[in-house]
């Protein structure tokens, strides 16, 4: 990237909110997987059509 066509500072806010979102997401399935395996299996089967 050339020096004067830095990102505004909100897209990196934006970006790193994604991806703790994403983060959170994956240890609060990684969590219930532990407290029940049945529901990482049902998330495994979960189809979308």
């Amino acid at each position: 990237m050339p020096r004067g066509a830095r990102r505004p500072r909100w897209s990196r806010v934006v970006w790193h909110t994604v991806g703790l979102l994403v983060a959170l997401l994956l240890a609060y399935a990684i969590w219930r997987g532990y407290q029940s395996p049945d529901f990482l299996l049902d998330l495994s089967a979960f189809r979308l059509c």
